[in-house]
């Protein structure tokens, strides 16, 4: 959690970071309902997930709960990797690690927010 709140401030991204696990929920709840149960419990009305995750999870099941479902898909971001030849979608530190401060706010950006199916797991 040290290195995430680290990055986030070189980024200058201002947001709170929780660990799910200190959370006081249902620890019984999986997948999609202990997600909306941890967003009640923040407050939240926007969940935003993963692309990977579009299957997992169930609009109207948020909706009925008032969260709004968005899937976040990253646009292709390429970068010098060195000599070796480019691996996509490797982590954050990676990117840090290549590029300069003012390029990866940039490439923060290179992304769009995806609503959820409207009728998935019905």
């Amino acid at each position: 959690i040290n290195l995430i709140n680290e990055i986030c401030i070189y980024l200058d991204i201002k947001t709170d970071v929780y660990i799910s696990s200190e959370i006081k929920k249902d620890n019984l709840l999986k997948g999609e309902e202990k997600i909306i149960e941890i967003c009640k419990i923040l407050g939240a009305n926007h969940y935003i997930n993963p692309i990977g995750g579009v299957e997992l999870y169930s609009k109207k099941r948020f909706q009925e709960e008032e969260i709004k479902l968005s899937f976040l898909k990253i646009y292709n971001i390429l970068y010098n990797q060195g000599e070796s030849d480019f691996i996509p979608n490797l982590s954050i530190i990676d990117v840090l690690m290549w590029n300069s401060e003012d390029v990866v706010k940039k490439m923060l950006k290179e992304y769009k927010l995806i609503e959820g199916k409207k009728n998935e797991k019905e």
